[in-house]
């Protein structure tokens, strides 16, 4: 099993935050990841947070986009996938077959993409953020 952690993302990736912040406003930097699918794979997603919610100024899907939104315990693809969280996946097979059946009793887990320890939440809806000029640790 692997521990759950962040560390300088942006550096991994290879991006440059300065550039981004000099002009926050300018026509560029509104359309900074237009068209772009940004894939996590992580501990889930609590799509009812209002970092996914639908924004009818977002454009369609992109037309690359491949991938679908299964449902599962207490996640319905209907409700849960709009524009800005246009898929949502979860594996559980490998896990199993390692260590036994999920353990799903009093919301322990869930079958499904949701997210209980929010982690993949805090992580996807920070990968797609807006950069935040003067924001501090």
């Amino acid at each position: 099993m692997l521990q759950l952690h962040t560390t300088r993302s942006w550096d991994f990736m290879g991006l440059s935050l300065h550039s981004q912040m000099e002009q926050p406003s300018s026509q560029m930097h509104l359309k900074y990841g237009d068209d772009v699918i940004v894939g996590i794979l992580d501990t889930g997603v609590w799509p009812e947070s209002e970092s996914f919610r639908d924004d009818p100024h977002l454009g369609p899907v992109p037309s690359s986009w491949r991938g679908t939104c299964v449902g599962g315990q207490q996640f319905d693809p209907a409700t849960a996938c709009n524009r800005k969280l246009i898929g949502a996946r979860y594996y559980l097979a490998g896990f199993e077959a390692e260590t036994g059946l999920l353990n799903t009793s009093g919301g322990a887990e869930y079958r499904s993409a949701r997210d209980r320890v929010g982690h993949g939440t805090h992580t996807a809806s920070t990968a797609v953020g807006a950069v935040s000029p003067n924001a501090s640790y």
